[in-house]
């Protein structure tokens, strides 16, 4: 349906998903299918976990204790998952001592 509908695909939002929980090729793999069918002004947004050095303590010792696989990504997770990607980091906005809230956009480097 995608490619049937790309010039229809204006913005692609994960918050609490893709970036917290799914492994880097998925990640990779989710926004490189979105590049290729999406129009050039195309944006994808979302919500990421600190990286685990500077997330929230209580938050990082709760998660592994109840035993969910969280992606401690953190910025320089996603910059790094991005080179493989031709997407670029557009803004981010750090929420709290978990989150970072993000836009991405075709075409910035």
């Amino acid at each position: 349906m995608s490619l049937e509908r790309s010039d229809w695909i204006q913005l692609c939002s994960s918050e609490g998903g893709l970036f917290e929980y799914g492994s880097d090729a998925d990640i990779i793999e989710n926004l490189n299918h979105f590049y290729t069918n999406s129009p050039t002004d195309a944006r994808v947004t979302g919500s990421l976990i600190f990286d685990r050095a500077n997330v929230n303590p209580g938050y990082l010792g709760f998660t592994e204790f109840i035993g969910v696989q969280i992606q401690y990504l953190g910025l320089e997770g996603l910059q790094r998952i991005l080179t493989q990607t031709s997407w670029g980091l557009e803004e981010s906005y750090e929420i709290d001592t978990i989150y970072t809230l993000f836009s991405l956009k075709k075409g910035v480097t």
